[in-house]
């Protein structure tokens, strides 16, 4: 059952097999393709469409001919569209049913009938209703009679929610074609180059007026007119339009639905109501009583809707759409009343429907659903076995039933009530025989019972409580995965490593599993580089990184590791790894730069200052430290670069005029300086180092407060 409540103001497309003078055209029917669908393209967007067939007991020549249809329209589209059957209605895009007669007020001996119906603008699906006998002869259909119904309701379902008037096409309105036409095909791939929900609506108001011009007393074209306006918000028109509809065919409920829609679209939602009932004393009628029950509900009272449909079936108690409207409202309105959780409405009106439609498990079974979310288990229960008793095979209500005791079970589980939930685990068992065993639902109650102690952080009882699960599901990859995180979270990285290496024969293809070994090594590699077992920590890193190789900081942390034990030209390799990964990598430039540092001063040991200063320069700026500029300064200083010196040694004194290394290289340039000039007094580019450099101590007496060394040093940098 759908959580959504079917839509009643439906979009009804009906088939009727017979032969017709047709319209030729040449250039598709694009223009008639949203008639019936409020003048906006209505196409699926996701692939496959899922189909649900109603009747699983259905002649399989009629699945094959199914099977046909869909193909027909799979290859025509040219891998466009794709289909798949399920199991399950709750989530199917299209509905089929099968039966011997479809009710239809409008047109006589109809054999198939698609219904558009919207959850809102962007989300719908749609019921399709197959005839599997002629309505005339009461034989069933042939094949081919069965093939070109199902395509014409397919192509409806699909999206061409019209008909073509050229008699060679499935989408014309009395077809007998097996195959799709040129016209078809280009109709719909032009159908799908638009966008779901793309308003057409001038296009198809001209198509629908030039119908009209051949056929101005049709209450369905007015009727269609009516709801494109409405569409369009014109509600004036729209209403004109539908009010036509209604004095050509008085009884076009669809008609009167739809005015009342438009109605309370502008507010007059109880003038809306009140045009029905009157009408009703006028003359009262199965459909009117239905329609003013649907627009009960619609505007939220359940109560007086199903008075109403009541007194519509009290009118007329065969009346199929109002006892598939009132079992809809009992329960799609109980089910509206479960989610908001006002549990006693919902048993109430549930109630009332097991009196009205003693032969429907389906209410038993929302009663059962009902009392479940109450927590009342033994009165679920109840229920669920009364529905098994009209239908034994109701699978759903079995279900539903094994899924009490489960719930049972869950709830006394998370009370700590481990013994008492196996006991409704077990009875859950016998209830389903299909579903695994007690082996299985012990050990979902471990897993419970772990999942509970980490939810509370109490990781040492999980870990007994998982291993306890792996004794009954000992192929389990989750549990292993799992028993290595709690592992990893209590410092045990070893056992961690052992388990989620079991986990990862199980399933070698797990990247969830792959992650946590790999992060198990990190932490373990990092837990031996603590202890100074470099060796054994190196082999732990490039462990997870065998694991992990796109992960940068995998290859920082070796880099880290390469630079602790003096690996340089490694720890270089990795870093530059890292950074190709990921260029803004934190960790790696950080280590990359501190290489460059212990490679700088290696290469000054050693007395290779281009070398060196080839090193310091590749560290950006905002990573350079006072120090730093103070080692760049010493090189330019043993190169005889004094102005270059100099300036470095500026820099740092910036971030700190008590630079004592930065004060005495300045004073040493200097001395170096006055040697300089008394050796070549003539030269002028030492007389304007040295005028920096004094200035430079100047500036640095000042910035320390020594004022008077500041004046008598600026005083002899002028001279």
């Amino acid at each position: 059952m759908r959580n959504s409540f079917l839509k009643i103001i439906s979009i009804i497309i009906v088939e009727i097999l017979m032969v017709s003078v047709s319209i030729a055209q040449t250039d598709g029917y694009f223009q008639r393709i949203a008639m019936v669908s409020d003048g906006r393209v209505t196409r699926f967007t996701k692939f496959p469409i899922t189909i649900y067939l109603g009747d699983s007991n259905i002649n399989s020549n009629y699945l094959d001919d199914l099977m046909y249809a869909l193909k027909e329209w799979q290859d025509g589209s040219s891998g466009i569209l794709s289909f798949e059957i399920v199991d399950k209605p709750d989530s199917a895009d299209i509905l089929i049913s099968w039966s011997n007669k479809i009710e239809e007020n409008y047109r006589e001996h109809p054999l198939g009938m698609a219904e558009l119906h919207r959850i809102n603008q962007e989300k719908y699906y749609v019921e399709i209703q197959i005839c599997l006998r002629d309505p005339i002869t009461a034989k069933p259909l042939s094949n081919d009679q069965m093939k070109i119904v199902l395509l014409h309701e397919i192509g409806h379902a699909i999206g061409l929610w019209g008909h073509s008037k050229d008699k060679n096409d499935v989408m014309y309105y009395a077809d007998e074609n097996l195959h799709l036409s040129a016209n078809d095909i280009a109709t719909l791939k032009i159908l799908y180059s638009y966008n779901n929900n793309y308003p057409i609506h001038e296009l198809t108001i001209s198509a629908i007026k030039e119908d009209m011009d051949q056929n101005p007393n049709s209450a369905e074209l007015h009727y269609l007119l009516g709801t494109i306006y409405i569409d369009q918000k014109d509600y004036i028109s729209g209403i004109d339009s539908l009010k036509k509809c209604i004095n050509l065919n008085p009884e076009y409920y669809k008609a009167r639905i739809a005015l009342a829609s438009a109605y309370k679209s502008i507010g007059q939602e109880k003038s809306a109501i009140a045009e029905y009932v009157e009408l009703a004393k006028i003359k009262p009628s199965a459909i009117i009583y239905n329609v003013i029950g649907v627009s009960y509900y619609e505007s939220g009272e359940i109560e007086q809707a199903i008075s109403y449909i009541k007194r519509a079936l009290e009118f007329d108690r065969i009346y199929e759409p109002a006892k598939r409207n009132l079992l809809r409202i009992y329960l799609i309105g109980a089910n509206d009343y479960i989610n908001k959780k006002m549990y006693d409405k919902a048993v109430y009106i549930l109630s009332e429907g097991v009196q009205v439609f003693p032969d429907k498990p389906e209410i038993l079974n929302l009663l059962g659903i009902c009392y479940m979310e109450m927590g009342k288990f033994d009165e679920a229960v109840r229920q669920y076995e009364f529905a098994l008793r009209i239908n034994p095979g109701f699978e759903i209500a079995k279900k539903n039933m094994a899924s009490c005791y489960n719930n049972y079970g869950i709830k006394l589980a998370q009370a700590g009530q481990w013994d008492s939930a196996i006991s409704a685990y077990k009875k859950a068992v016998e209830l389903s025989p299909d579903m695994e065993g007690i082996k299985k639902n012990i050990s979902a109650l471990y897993w419970n019972q772990a999942q509970h102690f980490v939810s509370i952080g109490n990781y040492r009882e999980a870990l007994n409580a998982y291993i306890e699960f792996l004794k009954y599901e000992p192929d389990n990859k989750d549990g292993y995965n799992n028993l290595g995180a709690i592992y990893s979270k209590l410092g045990d990285n070893k056992s961690a490593i052992t388990v989620l290496e079991h986990a990862l024969k199980i399933d070698p293809n797990s990247e969830d599993i792959k992650t946590n070994l790999a992060i198990a090594h990190q932490k373990y590699g990092i837990e031996l580089m603590e202890k100074r077992s470099y060796d054994s920590a190196l082999n732990e890193f490039h462990k997870s990184l065998e694991l992990m190789p796109n992960d940068p900081d995998i290859y920082a942390i070796l880099a880290m590791a390469y630079e602790r034990i003096g690996k340089l030209d490694e720890a270089c390799k990795y870093v530059d790894l890292a950074i190709k990964i990921d260029p803004q990598n934190k960790t790696a430039k950080k280590i990359i730069w501190n290489i460059k540092i212990q490679q700088a001063e290696n290469y000054i040991k050693a007395k290779d200052y281009d070398k060196a200063l080839e090193c310091y320069t590749t560290i950006p700026e905002d990573e350079a430290t006072p120090s730093l500029h103070d080692n760049i300064a010493y090189i330019y200083i043993m190169k005889g670069m004094y102005a270059s010196a100099i300036e470095e040694l500026e820099i740092a004194l910036k971030y700190d005029p008590y630079d004592e290394i930065a004060n005495r290289n300045l004073i040493s340039i200097e001395s170096k300086l006055k040697r300089e000039l008394l050796r070549n007094s003539g030269s002028q580019e030492v007389k304007n180092d040295l005028a920096r450099v004094r200035l430079s101590i100047s500036m640095s007496y000042a910035n320390r407060g020594d004022l008077i060394k500041a004046k008598q040093t600026l005083k002899s940098a002028i001279d």
